[in-house]
């Protein structure tokens, strides 16, 4: 909520802190799930909501989504969601985002790779279970382990990245059925 000014005190200052660590640790925790997390969005995801959509493995959009910064608008620093834009997206689209604090479209997120469906608004969840359903079909496993190795490659180089899915993959085999 930005409409209320937060005025810093130590307390405040506290609340702040805790707020800031519960974040870091919901972000940090959606890639350390195994199941593929699938966001469904229709109507404002905005801020902490944004990244939360935008970090997700997944986005499905309504054509009605809006996605966007709005702390530097609202008189706040954009830091834990800076940190966790630079990671997800590239880092001309996210200083865009945080600095300009426009909204931007479910398609202009389509064509900058942040979201994989933009729906009509009435087939933003059949859609969004409809991927779900898809991801089902494959041994579970190897689906927990797909998402691993993704997170994990993403932190490294590429050479570092590479010979970490080597190991994965003769480590990992042909599990039997």
């Amino acid at each position: 909520d930005t409409s209320t000014p937060r005025v810093l005190t130590t307390e405040s200052r506290r609340d702040l802190v805790r707020h800031a660590d519960t974040s870091i640790a919901l972000f940090n925790l959606l890639t350390q799930i195994d199941k593929p997390i699938i966001a469904a969005v229709h109507g404002y995801a905005l801020g902490a909501g944004c990244g939360l959509a935008l970090g997700s493995d997944l986005v499905v959009a309504a054509e009605s989504a809006r996605f966007g910064y709005p702390e530097l608008k609202a008189g706040l620093t954009a830091s834990t969601v800076s940190a966790h834009a630079a990671h997800v997206m590239g880092k001309k689209i996210a200083l865009e985002l945080l600095l300009l604090c426009e909204n931007i479209t479910p398609q202009r997120a389509y064509e900058l790779g942040l979201v994989n469906r933009v729906v009509a608004n009435d087939q933003v969840l059949p859609a969004a279970l409809a991927l779900a359903e898809t991801i089902t079909k494959w041994n579970g496993e190897f689906v927990g382990q797909t998402k691993r190795t993704f997170h994990r490659a993403a932190r490294l180089d590429i050479g570092q990245a590479l010979e970490m899915a080597r190991d994965i993959s003769v480590m990992m085999g042909r599990l039997p059925q």
